[in-house]
Order: C-alpha cells, then structure tokens, then sequence
C-alpha cells in the first residue's frame, strides 16, 4: 500500500519501504527484544542469529542488524526515505542502554548518529560503513 506524505521532494511510500512509527513505539519493540515477555524465545532468537553478514563484526539478523563490539554487542536498525526522513535505533544488549532518534529534515543521517553517541556513547561504525548503493 502507499500514500502521499504531501512532502516536496518525495512521491510515495511504500509498505516495503516505511516503517511508520513513533520513538515510543519502536523503543517498545526494542525492549522486548531485549526483555521478551511477549514475543517467543524461538523468534528471538531466530531474530538474533546472523543471516547476512556485511563485513567486520556487521551482520543482519531477521530484521534487526546485529553488531559485535569490542566491548559490548548491540541490535539495531536505522532507516531513510527520500533524504528527508531519517531513523536510528540501537539498544547494547548487556548494559540495556539504548536510543531511538528520529528526524525530519536533509542530510539528517550524520545528524541521528551524533546524537545518539552525545545520548549513550558507544560505537556506530555499523552506521557508518559505505553501502553498495546511494541512500542519500
């Protein structure tokens, strides 16, 4: 399904594409991946068992990408649509410290990882590597 965002520089949306959200609900999501009271151990761990790997200690899992640090481990997931809207989501799975940034505006991408290492610290090198194709 799509619809119009009625926003300058963009068309449409789509479901394949948008994941349609507020800070609020996605930290909810994270939290039970990392605290399950409703979500079967199976899926959980289904979602945490690397798929895809990238390189260096990147790799997707179903869903969530999965990142192993020197000195802690984190599940994330970012996202950007049009470069105008731009998301960063990641909880590091042993302290439970985590972070949800969400902005409007270009060139936002730099923007959600300063302020999730001014939030939390850590390391977001997975939010930094080159990928095989233009996003923004």
């Amino acid at each position: 399904s799509t619809f119009n965002l009625n926003y300058e520089d963009e068309e449409m949306v789509m479901a394949a594409a948008s994941l349609v959200t507020t800070p609020t609900d996605l930290s909810k999501f994270f939290i039970e991946l990392i605290e399950p009271e409703y979500i079967g151990k199976q899926y959980i761990d289904e979602m945490f068992n690397p798929s895809v790997y990238t390189f260096n200690n990147i790799a997707w899992g179903l869903g969530i990408g999965l990142y192993k640090g020197n000195y802690e481990n984190a599940i994330w997931h970012w996202g950007n649509m049009f470069n105008i809207y731009h998301s960063l989501a990641v909880v590091y799975t042993k302290s439970k410290t985590g972070v949800i940034v969400m902005i409007k505006g270009k060139n936002g991408y730099s923007l959600c990882k300063e302020i999730a290492h001014k939030a939390i610290g850590g390391d977001y090198s997975f939010y930094s590597f080159n990928f095989p194709f233009q996003l923004w």
